[in-house]
């Protein structure tokens, strides 16, 4: 019976793409997950259509008078089972600490709560750190954990230093398609937490982890102004063969080396919208 109805919602696509718009004509409300003109897998087509069934999500409010119709948009499948990856929104533990506590004088608390949904911020961010190109976003979201959560998708060079040893194992791809999503919450009236977790799908073994990193905004405890402190992990979603172990290690020490630069890059792009 189940079978029955989703071949029958199928059979009236095109009624419901007219009838179901999104926000704005953009590509970035599109929410590209290259499933087709609406056609889902079966996982996928269960929390579209039964909305109680997935992560409950709300868009972001609407101007008054605007159409209700127009705006009517969800989390997609994948979006959410992406987000519930995610860690604790919540500081890291010492180990994992990259950046501590560099002052930003010249930012407030509120400018950078005002600036941080601004696409011009996490796009800036991308280009500079990643090199990213072909970015394209989704609207923000409100989530459990009273997080408000966007994802991003792109496509980035590939660092080509790979030790010879396991050169001779895996191909290294040039380029590669990534997948960050970026959520963030006010902790209190003095901080402001942001998360990001990203995978890089076409790297070796690419699928198997995500990295993860909060990126802490408090108030300077004197002299106004900000601190911004930086925490990154590797998460391990599923096993590598056992014949390319090393892959964990490296990819462990090559994050972990580069993620402070990618700290300062982010603390760069929203001192850069806070002006």
């Amino acid at each position: 019976m189940f079978r029955c109805c989703q071949q029958g919602a199928k059979r009236r696509r095109k009624k419901s793409v007219e009838e179901i718009d999104v926000t704005s004509s953009s590509d970035e409300n599109s929410d590209s997950d290259d499933e087709g003109e609406w056609c889902y897998d079966d996982h996928e087509w269960d929390s579209m259509y039964f909305g109680g069934l997935c992560c409950p999500t709300e868009p972001a409010a609407q101007p008054p008078g605007s159409s209700l119709r127009s705006k009517t948009i969800r989390m997609s499948a994948s979006f959410s089972s992406e987000f519930d990856l995610m860690p604790p929104a919540e500081r890291g533990d010492p180990k994992s600490l990259v950046l501590d506590s560099v002052a930003a004088p010249e930012l407030s608390l509120d400018g950078v709560r005002e600036v941080v949904e601004e696409r011009e911020v996490l796009e800036s961010y991308l280009k500079e750190f990643s090199g990213a190109y072909d970015i394209e976003f989704t609207d923000w979201f409100n989530v459990p954990g009273g997080l408000r959560a966007c994802r991003a998708k792109f496509h980035m060079p590939v660092p080509q230093e790979v030790p010879a040893a396991l050169a001779r194992l895996v191909s290294v791809p040039e380029t590669s398609a990534a997948t960050m999503v970026v959520a963030h919450r006010e902790c209190g009236d003095d901080e402001e937490l942001v998360m990001l977790q990203q995978v890089t799908h076409d790297v070796p073994f690419g699928e198997n982890f995500r990295v993860q990193e909060a990126v802490s905004f408090r108030r300077a405890a004197a002299g106004g102004g900000v601190v911004c402190s930086k925490w990154t992990t590797v998460k391990w979603i599923k096993d590598l063969p056992w014949h390319v172990s090393m892959i964990r290690p490296i990819t462990e020490s090559k994050t972990m080396a580069k993620s402070p630069e990618g700290g300062q890059a982010f603390l760069k792009a929203v001192r850069s919208s806070a002006k």
